[in-house]
């Protein structure tokens, strides 16, 4: 074979190659960037996503929570109606009783507004006022099992009124627990603002850094 023929042969090869490689190349790289912008793509549709999620949950309560205002300070009175007469004549029949009863008739009107958790400590607590309402003597420890179904439901309804995401600047959803729960909570922020407050004085009380430049001296 004619040595030219052989190397343009060669050449044709090695150039086919080189397209081939280069075509495979074009394809990875394109193959990738299409999946990054697959991915970018998911992920602003899942924050737009999670921004409508919440746009909606701020407009339902937007909603929901002037009416709270309105209907929630009745199951806060009767709560603290019923703790005053404890406090003052110990648990009678008749206190939970009436207690059980007002409650009843609050939540055939306006259980729809409550939370599920609101929900959940309503319920625990008309539980405790059926089992104990027919009961001559109240034991100690059945008593301090609703004063604590009591505070909860304080509490969870202070959360569906936003209450404390307005007081504090990280309470997660908004709910407590308990009130050691709360204090607790409440005792760090404090700790944490007077960490802050501390380390602001300092930092206007630390002397300034000589400037370099000024220490040098004209002497002529």
């Amino acid at each position: 074979m004619d040595p030219s023929i052989l190397a343009a042969l060669i050449a044709a090869g090695v150039s086919l190659l080189i397209a081939f490689a280069s075509f495979l190349w074009n394809q990875h790289n394109t193959r990738k960037e299409m999946r990054l912008k697959l991915e970018q793509a998911k992920e602003e549709v899942q924050l737009r996503l999670k921004q409508l999620r919440e746009d909606d949950r701020r407009l339902i309560n937007e909603q929901l929570i002037p009416r709270r205002l309105e209907v929630y300070p009745e199951v806060n009175e009767v709560i603290l109606q019923f703790m005053h007469a404890i406090r003052t004549g110990g648990i009678k029949p008749d206190h939970v009783k009436t207690m059980h009863e007002r409650l009843k008739a609050w939540e055939l009107h306006h259980s729809l507004l409550l939370t599920f958790k609101s929900r959940a400590t309503y319920s625990d607590l008309m539980m405790h006022l059926r089992t104990i309402r027919h009961q001559d003597h109240t034991e100690l420890k059945t008593l301090k099992s609703l004063i604590d179904c009591i505070g909860k439901l304080r509490l969870a309804l202070k959360g569906d009124l936003g209450i404390f995401r307005a007081e504090f600047r990280d309470s997660d959803d908004g709910y407590f627990q308990t009130y050691d729960e709360l204090f607790a909570h409440q005792q760090k922020e404090d700790e944490e603002k007077q960490a802050v407050s501390e380390n602001d004085a300092q930092t206007e009380a630390a002397p300034l850094e000589p400037d370099p430049t000024s220490s040098h001296v004209d002497k002529h």
